[in-house]
């Protein structure tokens, strides 16, 4: 009798359409019929899909993701760094010294900011280059999406013997981080730094 009626309820089961499938199942659950909402899950319907390659596709926006981070802080810190350099080279000569030396001194501040400034942005195109190698990107093709990379700050900061180690150690780690939330990226990054 029970194999009967397990027959009927499969073939009413199979005869329905998505939308009263769907109903079925969430009755099943809300009513922790957990032998009627696994009879429904092994006779759903088996679609085959489509879809561009998602390696690919993860990988570009991998790319795009790339691109984006590195000109923002990019640019952030070179607006940072000009107006810097602006404030010393307009304002500054004009402020009269006081009997104290505090201007003297306060130009010595934003000229130590400023080398900072200069130290960060030629760690921020060593860790890209550093990113693109570990992936096996041409730095390039990493950054088809970049703005900063056509501009001449970046050939002016291009200095790897300017950049700090540790801090290019630690953007590689966050770019690396940012790399690896696109998981289907067909070029991975399994280096441990």
């Amino acid at each position: 009798m029970q194999k009967t009626t397990e027959k009927r309820v499969n073939k009413l089961i199979e005869g329905m359409d998505t939308k009263a499938r769907i109903l079925a199942t969430l009755e099943a659950i809300r009513n922790d019929d957990g032998e009627l909402f696994e009879t429904l899950k092994a006779t759903a319907p088996r679609k085959d899909y489509r879809e561009i390659d998602a390696d690919e596709t993860d990988t570009i926006e991998a790319c795009e993701s790339m691109a984006l981070h590195f000109d923002r802080a990019f640019f952030m810190t070179l607006a940072e760094r000009n107006k810097l350099e602006w404030w010393i080279s307009d304002l500054a000569p004009a402020k009269p010294e006081d009997s104290e030396g505090q201007s003297s001194e306060t130009v010595k501040k934003i000229e130590a900011v400023l080398s900072r400034r200069s130290i960060e942005l030629a760690s921020m195109i060593a860790a890209i280059k550093k990113v693109a190698g570990m992936v096996e990107i041409p730095l390039e093709a990493m950054l088809c999406y970049s703005a900063a990379i056509h501009t001449s700050d970046f050939q002016q900061f291009d200095k790897p013997d300017r950049a700090d180690p540790d801090l290019v150690t630690e953007i590689v780690e966050a770019l690396a981080g940012r790399w690896r939330t696109h998981r289907y990226a067909a070029f991975c990054i399994d280096t441990v730094l």
